[in-house]
C-alpha cells in the first residue's frame, strides 16, 4: 500500500532520536570527506608539511572518501529510513556488506559525475583562462562569443555579452548537475540485503524505470530548494570583498581565490558562510530524505 510523503514525515517525526542520529552522521561523515579540500584553502601553509598536498590532489582525495566513506553510510542510512517507515516487508531487510555498498557508490558517483561533465569543463576553462592563459586570452574568446550574435558592433559591447553568456550556461550547467545529480535516488535506496549486489543494481534500475517521471520532477524541485543554500553563503565574502573588486571578472576571481587561498577572510565571514549553508540546507533535510523514501520506497513496493 503506497503511503505520501506527509505521512513519510509525520512517520519520521515519531522517531526524532533516531532522525537526528542519521542526520549527525550524514554531517559529520560529508565533514570527514570534504577535510581534505578545506584544509587545502583554508590552512595552505599546510602543505608545506604534507609533501605533494595541492588542491587538485585534494579535490582526488575527497572523491575517493566519497567512494569508501559518504556513499555506503548513504546506503546504509536509506535502508535505516526505509525499516522506519515499515513499507514492503522493510523489517526484513539487512543491509549489504561493506564491499557492495562501496561498488554501489561506485556507480552512483560515476552516474551523477556523467551530469557534472558540462560544469566540470567550464569550470577548468575558466581555471585556465585565470591561471594558464595569457591575459588577453580571455578578452579574445568572450569577444568572439558575443561577436557571433553581435554582428559589427563594439568590442565592449561583443565582450559583455560574451561574459553574460558564458556565466550564463555556467549557471545552467551547474543547475543540471544538482539536477542530475539527484536522479540517482534508487542507488542510494538499493535493497540489496541477500540478495546480492548485482541484483540489487538490476533491481534498483527497474524501480528508476518506474518511477522514472516522479524522479525527474523531484530532481527538479532538489535543486531548486538547494539552490538558496548555494547561492546566499558567497554574499558575505562578497559584500566583504566588494569595495576591493576591479569589475573586471578573472581579476575578481582571482582576487576571490587568494583571499580564501590564503585564509585573509579568517575574521568570521567564511564561518557565518558556513552558518548560512548550514541552516539553509539542513532544516530541509529531512523533508528532501522523505520525499527521496516516498517516491523510491513506493516503487519498490509497486516492483515487488
Amino acid at each position: 500500500m503506497a503511503i505520501g510523503t506527509t505521512a513519510i514525515i509525520k512517520t519520521l517525526f515519531r522517531h526524532p532520536l533516531k532522525v537526528c542520529q542519521m542526520i549527525a552522521e550524514q554531517i559529520l561523515v560529508r565533514a570527514a570527506a570534504w577535510a581534505p579540500l578545506w584544509i587545502s584553502f583554508i590552512f595552505p601553509k599546510f602543505s608545506n608539511v604534507i609533501p605533494y598536498y595541492s588542491h587538485l590532489r585534494a579535490v582526488i582525495a575527497v572523491l575517493l572518501l566519497y567512494i569508501v566513506l559518504v556513499f555506503p553510510m548513504r546506503n546504509r542510512a536509506a535502508l535505516q529510513l526505509t525499516r522506519l517507515v515499515r513499507l514492503g516487508g522493510a523489517d526484513n531487510l539487512h543491509n549489504s556488506i561493506l564491499i557492495q555498498r562501496i561498488g554501489a557508490g561506485l556507480i552512483r558517483l560515476l552516474t551523477g559525475l556523467l551530469w557534472c561533465i558540462p560544469f566540470i569543463l567550464l569550470m577548468f576553462r575558466l581555471y585556465q583562462y585565470i591561471f594558464v592563459f595569457e591575459g588577453t586570452r580571455f578578452s579574445r574568446d568572450f569577444i568572439s562569443i558575443g561577436s557571433y550574435f553581435l554582428k559589427d558592433a563594439e568590442d565592449v559591447a561583443c565582450f559583455n555579452l560574451g561574459t553574460t553568456i558564458y556565466f550564463s550556461i555556467l549557471g545552467v550547467t551547474l543547475l543540471a548537475a544538482v539536477f542530475g545529480w539527484h536522479l540517482g535516488v534508487p542507488y542510494d535506496f538499493q535493497m540489496v540485503g541477500r540478495t546480492g549486489a548485482i541484483k540489487g543494481l538490476r533491481t534498483a534500475r527497474k524501480v528508476r524505470k518506474v518511477c522514472h517521471g516522479k524522479l525527474i520532477v523531484a530532481g527538479l524541485f532538489h535543486a531548486l530548494l538547494l539552490l538558496p543554500a548555494v547561492i546566499v553563503p558567497i554574499i558575505p565574502p562578497y559584500l566583504k570583498l566588494r569595495s576591493m573588486l576591479t569589475g573586471n571578472p578573472m581579476q575578481d576571481l582571482q582576487l576571490l581565490y587568494v583571499f580564501v587561498s590564503a585564509g585573509m577572510l579568517s575574521d568570521g565571514t567564511i564561518l557565518l558562510s558556513i552558518a548560512l549553508f548550514c541552516i539553509l540546507y539542513f532544516p530541509i533535510l529531512p523533508f528532501r530524505k522523505a520525499q527521496n523514501t516516498d517516491i523510491v520506497v513506493n516503487c519498490y513496493v509497486h516492483e515487488n
